[in-house]
């Protein structure tokens, strides 16, 4: 069995009774989440669930303590990478499992908390690749003893930064600068047409 995690810094709860919680709570944060394997040895280190979801694809879920996001991040795509070209023989070995080998590796996180960077770098690599899900103590206890809240992504609803992910405006300086950054007048602007 892998090494405890303590996500809840709870001693009511046991790191079995945390670990039993979790997979029996993820299906309602991952359509079709269903485990396929526990506890796998990946690349350096444990993998606490390999699973499949409603598209076919595989699903690695990752458990991740208070401070170590970032760590847990970094460990989720390492292990997604050493995943990915695994399918196809675990598609011959076991063609029941109906795993799609074209549909790429999602890694889910879980931890106490993210900070600001490590969602920003998730947002980076978008929801096919990587979910956080924060997990909390709950009080009083309504469905288990965890709180689980997907992480949202940042900066979701910000327009872009001008001239960025789109075609710049175009100028009649060759700079790119417009008239209202050099803070020109009629006639100076004038001057720069003439030519």
């Amino acid at each position: 069995m892998a090494e405890a995690v303590g996500i809840l810094m709870d001693a009511s709860l046991s790191s079995e009774a945390l670990r039993r919680e979790v997979r029996e709570r993820l299906p309602e944060l991952v359509p079709g989440f269903r485990v396929l394997a526990e506890d796998l040895l990946g690349d350096g280190g444990r993998i606490e669930w390999v699973a499949a979801d409603a598209r076919g694809g595989v699903v690695l879920v990752l458990l991740g303590d208070a401070g170590e996001c970032a760590e847990a991040m970094v460990r989720a795509l390492a292990q997604a990478a050493w995943v990915a070209p695994r399918i196809q023989d675990w598609v011959k070995l076991a063609p029941g499992l109906d795993l799609q080998p074209d549909v790429p590796v999602r890694s889910v996180v879980v931890c106490p908390s993210f900070a600001a960077l490590t969602i920003a770098a998730a947002t980076a690599l978008g929801p096919d690749r990587l979910q956080l899900i924060a997990c909390r103590p709950q009080r009083p206890a309504a469905n288990g003893n965890l709180a689980f809240e997907p992480v949202p992504a940042t900066d979701a609803a910000r327009p872009p930064l001008p001239g960025v992910g789109s075609a710049p405006t175009p100028t009649p300086f060759r700079s790119g600068l417009t008239e209202h950054d050099l803070n020109l007048s009629r006639e100076e602007r004038r001057q720069f047409e003439s030519r």
